[in-house]
């Protein structure tokens, strides 16, 4: 019982902040769990993960956006006997590390950071379980000044190269401390079934952006995900959306997923409702991924992807399209984002 509270005090609290620029985003959220809410961290069937996104934006701009994500994670098991050895709870640690840099515009503004991760899994019952979790580390941000054109920079005839004074006190780079938050719930509600929901807050700390002025600082983020899985031992269908709130911006994803398995016969199906939907995703020799995305808010892209999963790597190739072609240049044209997860 104390348990629950403390779960629905630390959602609650999430949700308590309000949101007052926006970070970087990946459209396939799904490969990007550190990111997204450090209480994922180690939530995998391996012991160890590796992964890593690439993403390159609106290419026939003369500068694109570029944005890649790396992370790391693995857990120790922590298996307790209980309810008078007749249950085993299956509880863990998850650990990690997580990188990301983003370069975009004329100036090379460039965002950089790296976080450490850390999440405990506790089984409540034999079907629900909850993670907390924490991540902390440093971020920098610099932009080339050199790349940029002022007005004052005019002449009446043509442009100087040489900068504006009033810009000799401005901070070209800096780092900051950062600090973010999760929790994540999941309930394998049937055989083969699985409903999960998550939140965390990033930047918890407000930390300064000095870039304009020592009073300015980066606004926390909120980020809320969830979905649900169902099938069997040959096709598996996620439904899922994530939406972040950062200062007056705001995202809304939603994604369906398709997995074809082909089956390993060699691989028996346990009894125990969790053990046998964890069997269901792991019987299979590879299965082939499909599916379609939204972004709802703002109303903008489309994007189908297609990937394959091993039972050590799952990669994944998705296009945005640009639905909305008022205002862009380069109607229809979006993005491609590759992503890849290593299992050990």
């Amino acid at each position: 019982m104390k348990m629950r509270l403390l779960i629905i005090i630390f959602a609650l609290l999430h949700l308590a902040f309000r949101m007052h620029g926006q970070d970087i985003h990946f459209s396939q959220f799904q490969q990007t769990p550190l990111l997204v809410n450090p209480s994922l961290t180690g939530q995998q069937v391996k012991t160890f993960r590796f992964g890593i996104n690439y993403r390159d934006q609106w290419k026939n701009f003369d500068a694109p956006f570029k944005s890649v994500s790396g992370f790391f994670d693995g857990k120790i098991e922590n298996n307790l006997i209980r309810n008078n050895g007749c249950d085993i709870a299956k509880d863990f640690f998850g650990y990690g590390i997580l990188f990301f840099s983003d370069k975009a515009g004329d100036g090379n503004l460039t965002t950089t950071s790296l976080m450490l991760s850390a999440a405990y899994n506790k089984q409540l019952s034999n079907t629900l379980n909850v993670s907390l979790g924490f991540a902390f580390g440093l971020g920098n941000r610099k932009i080339d000044l050199e790349n940029l054109t002022f007005l004052s920079q005019w002449d009446g005839t043509d442009f100087n190269n040489s900068t504006p004074e009033y810009l000799d006190q401005l901070n070209s780079s800096f780092y900051y401390f950062d600090f973010s938050s999760g929790i994540f719930i999941s309930d394998s509600i049937a055989s083969g079934a699985r409903v999960f929901f998550g939140t965390s807050l990033q930047h918890i700390n407000k930390p300064r952006d000095r870039f304009l002025s020592n009073n300015s600082s980066l606004e926390r983020k909120l980020n809320f995900h969830a979905g649900i899985e169902f099938g069997n031992s040959s096709l598996k269908n996620t439904l899922s959306m994530y939406y972040s709130q950062q200062d007056v911006y705001n995202e809304l994803i939603v994604f369906d997923e398709i997995d074809v398995f082909t089956p390993n016969h060699n691989v028996k199906l346990k009894e125990s409702r969790v053990e046998k939907y964890n069997a269901n995703l792991s019987q299979y020799s590879y299965n082939i991924i499909g599916g379609i995305g939204l972004r709802l808010i703002p109303v903008r892209d489309v994007f189908p992807f297609i990937g394959l999963e091993t039972k050590k790597i799952k990669s994944i190739l998705s296009y945005d399209i640009s639905i909305i072609s008022k205002n862009i240049p380069h109607p229809y044209n979006g993005g491609f984002e590759l992503s890849i997860i290593l299992k050990l």
